[in-house]
């Protein structure tokens, strides 16, 4: 974020009718891929970003790169479920939200707990700004039975939930991705 917030007023200078995107440096990664973005913004060309064939393409063309040399392993013939229901925290936070997207996206998962500090209905709106924000796929998120935004209490031992709530939540899969005061919270009762 910080590399964004250097270029940001640059970028307003040179390329008037452009908006510099929140994942500019993630979208591209090296000093060369940046200064070519900013270079082809600078001179009005337009610049694709949320091409997610192309960047299926790159992930898949960087994983046979760095995967290439590794020995075959045996294939694993433990049962995996079928369908999936996770817990994530820090959800709204910058790698966070994509976590969520991508969580969303999976056919494998059918429910997402993100766990957070205040009201469900605040929570819900924060995060479709969010994804509004990073250009990330709106319709996830709205009307989805595959989020579920559940507001907890750090303070108490079973997190402000009811026991029918924290029994659901407390054995699912869990992503925790927030800062470090989720990190001290016992999942025992």
């Amino acid at each position: 974020m910080q590399i964004r917030s250097d270029i940001k007023p640059l970028f307003a200078k040179f390329a008037k009718d452009q908006e510099l995107g929140h994942n500019v440096a993630y979208e591209h990664p090296t000093i060369s891929q940046l200064a070519g973005y900013l270079v082809a913004c600078s001179k009005g060309e337009v610049i694709k970003n949320n091409d997610s064939a192309a960047m299926i393409s790159r992930i898949e063309a960087c994983v046979d790169r760095w995967t290439a040399t590794l020995p075959e392993r045996p294939v694993s013939v433990a049962a995996v479920p079928e369908k999936k229901v996770l817990a994530i925290t820090g959800g709204t936070g910058s790698l966070g939200v994509h976590l969520l997207r991508n969580l969303l996206e999976r056919d494998d998962v059918v429910k997402v707990y993100c766990l957070h500090r205040g009201p469900s209905n605040v929570a819900m709106q924060k995060q479709t700004q969010l994804f509004r924000d990073r250009s990330l796929p709106v319709e996830l998120l709205i009307n989805s039975p595959k989020v579920v935004f559940v507001q907890v209490d750090l303070s108490q031992s079973d997190l402000g939930l009811s026991s029918e709530k924290y029994d659901e939540v407390q054995f699912q899969p869990f992503f925790s991705n927030a800062w470090t005061d989720w990190y001290c919270r016992s999942w025992a009762r």
